[in-house]
């Protein structure tokens, strides 16, 4: 037979007793509430729907024209369907503090490990790192970074993961 092939991270979290169906537990809750949470954060004032598509239109190929196009329409039309999101998903209320609630709860699971893999990131890790790694320099990264327990977590990940070649932070 074959032997099981073991990748830089861990197995699915069974270091830290976590196993797979605990990991894709939250595989799930990133994919159904995080990153909706996340969406609504990033565009919930019109100032923040700026901000991403200030990011967006600098990080794509866009001509002047269509670079203030995407920002101006872009901007406009995500804050408008981000406040559809926080309806449809039931998020009442400041947004921030539904964020709030996410990484506390995230850290809840993680607990006193370095990650909620033990010692090394599992899947989970990567996929809740995944979706902060996109905002990562916006105001709602820095807001949830300032205000909760996440922060040393994301970065133990940023440091295990090394280095993107793809993304380039907000500075």
């Amino acid at each position: 037979g074959r032997g099981a092939k073991r990748s830089w991270f861990s197995g699915g979290g069974a270091a830290a007793g976590k196993g797979a169906e605990e990991v894709a537990r939250w595989r799930r809750w990133v994919n159904e509430t995080f990153v909706h949470v996340l969406t609504v954060n990033i565009y919930r004032s019109v100032r923040e729907s700026f901000e991403t598509f200030d990011y967006i239109s600098d990080q794509g190929n866009f001509g002047l024209v269509a670079r203030e196009a995407a920002r101006y329409g872009g901007a406009g039309i995500m804050y408008v369907v981000s406040k559809n999101i926080k309806k449809k998903r039931s998020l009442p209320g400041e947004e921030r503090d539904h964020l709030y609630k996410c990484c506390g709860e995230w850290m809840d699971a993680v607990g006193d490990a370095d990650f909620h893999g033990g010692k090394k990131p599992d899947l989970a890790d990567l996929s809740v790192y995944g979706v902060m790694r996109a905002v990562e320099g916006f105001e709602s990264f820095k807001d949830a970074v300032a205000n909760t327990k996440i922060g040393p977590w994301y970065y133990r990940v940023k440091e295990a993961v090394g280095a993107s070649a793809r993304t380039n932070p907000v500075a």
